[in-house]
């Protein structure tokens, strides 16, 4: 069905048409004679090259309708266009800018993971801090863990940035081992929290004060664990800043240029902002004690003729 105001449009068109490839009836000189007042039927129709027949009418008419009602008419259509179109391409930055939810970034890594398939490298890992921190690539047996427990390496703790279905080896394997291991479940090709970055560095150092060397990895040991140990370097060394302790691991493995684009990588930009969180603490009691988070601010309420607002803490 065709709505009125595109049939009326129909037949201005059809008119126009006529009106513009039908040739003017000429005199003798050459020259347009006046026009004769308009026939319903003509008995001599002019003669087109090529013919205007009514088919060819017909056929330009159902073009300009399709063309019509598929850019104006649909609306709907148009909109939801659109709308997935922009959906699509918040989805493509999602691992280049580390925006969006959790599961884009989970769906991210499968896909990656995916093209990927078959691609295992082998187990190897390098020391940070001589008997205190150790970077290294996902462990895929008890026997990968045996260099660094026997001595002088003594490791005793295990920190795991890898989602769940990343680990070869669980907690029951390590207990075995009597090694403590802490899961932080970080998806591959993201940067970890701020919240992430806390609960890894609180971590590491009260196993440094028990006296155990740790072990920090994720699946190739070159991005996610590095940010971690690169925090806990900024911790401990006061006199670091971002770029010195990049430099610190970087001389000691071959780890990820964190640094590329300008700064602008999702995980260097996760360090810069622990940095400037870390700088604003004026202290280390936050270690041990409930961290306030400068992520999340709760709406005030009212209380008692004013307005309140609760402390959201990162509770570790």
């Amino acid at each position: 069905r065709i709505p009125a105001c595109f049939r009326i449009g129909l037949c201005y068109h059809r008119f126009l048409c006529v009106c513009l490839f039908s040739p003017a009836p000429r005199s003798s000189s050459g020259l347009p004679t006046t026009l004769a007042p308009l026939q319903l039927s003509p008995p001599n129709p002019p003669h087109l090259d090529p013919p205007l027949t009514l088919a060819l009418l017909d056929r330009i008419d159902i073009c300009v309708c399709v063309c019509v009602c598929a850019f104006f008419c649909d609306a709907q259509g148009i909109i939801t266009g659109v709308v997935l179109g922009l959906l699509f391409l918040f989805f493509l930055q999602v691992p280049l800018t580390n925006y969006g939810p959790a599961w884009t970034l989970r769906v991210w890594t499968r896909i990656i993971r995916c093209f990927k398939r078959g691609d295992v490298r082998p187990w190897t890992w390098s020391t940070i801090e001589g008997g205190i921190l150790y970077l290294s690539s996902v462990p895929r047996s008890a026997d990968n863990l045996a260099p660094i427990m026997a001595e002088p390496h003594s490791l005793g703790a295990v920190l795991s940035l890898n989602e769940r279905w990343e680990v070869p080896l669980q907690e029951a394997e390590y207990e075995a081992l009597g090694v403590a291991w802490k899961h932080i479940a970080v998806p591959d090709y993201s940067a970890p929290s701020l919240e992430a970055i806390v609960e890894g560095v609180r971590w590491i150092h009260k196993q440094v004060g028990m006296g155990r060397g740790v072990l920090v990895h994720c699946n190739a040991g070159r991005g996610r664990s590095v940010i971690i140990v690169l925090a806990y370097l900024l911790v401990k060394h006061k006199a670091f800043d971002c770029e010195s302790a990049y430099e610190h691991v970087k001389s000691r493995r071959d780890v990820a240029n964190l640094r590329v684009m300008w700064g602008t990588r999702p995980q260097w930009r996760s360090l810069k902002k622990f940095h400037r969180w870390l700088r604003r603490q004026g202290g280390d009691e936050w270690l041990t004690e409930k961290v306030p988070s400068d992520t999340y601010c709760p709406p005030p309420y009212w209380v008692g003729g004013g307005w309140a607002r609760d402390e959201h803490v990162i509770d570790v």
